[in-house]
Formats: C-alpha cells, structure tokens, sequence
C-alpha cells in the first residue's frame, strides 16, 4: 500500500515535473522571440540611424560641390574681370600714344 501511494506520489512529482519543464520551455521560448524582437528593432533602428547620416553626408557633399562650385564662379568672374580691365588699360595706352602722335 505504501508502495503504491509512494508510485503515486512520484508519478505525481513527474507530472508537476513534467509540467514544470514544458512551461520552462514555453518561458525560454517566448524570452527567446522577444530578444529576438528586440534585436530585429535595433538592426532596423541602426540601419535608419545609418541611412540618416548618410543622406546627411549627401546632402553634405552637395552642399560642399554647390560652395565649391560658387567660388569657382567667382575666381573665374574675377579672371574675367582682371583680363578685361587689362585690355581696357592696353587700348586708353594706345589711343594715348595715337593722341601723342597727332600732336
């Protein structure tokens, strides 16, 4: 009789054990897809973190090429500007040297 109630309390233990175990399972599983959630948001929130610095790096470059541009411009408009001061110079020289002839 002891025996049998002794099984019984130990087929009850490996039930509870049993039991005990598949929600240990479940547990870990469900800790395991919600790390595995957590990870997956993180990739996604460094790739946008990622693709923001590099369209700012874009938006950068552009602005450096536009500046670099500008100045460009500008060392050139001021080339212009010296080359045609030059030749305006070397034409009153001539018709100075016209006039000085004449009289």
């Amino acid at each position: 009789s002891r025996k049998r109630e002794a099984g019984r309390h130990d087929g009850v233990k490996e039930g509870e054990k049993e039991e005990q175990r598949a929600k240990a399972d479940k547990d870990d599983k469900g800790k395991q897809e919600e790390e595995a959630e957590k990870e997956a948001k993180e990739e996604t929130a460094a790739e946008e973190a990622g693709s923001k610095r590099a369209a700012k790096r874009g938006e950068e470059e552009v602005a450096e090429k536009r500046e670099a541009q500008k100045s460009a411009r500008a060392r050139d408009a001021a080339k212009e500007d010296k080359e045609e001061a030059k030749r305006k110079e070397e034409e009153r020289r001539k018709e100075a040297a016209q006039e000085a002839e004449k009289e």
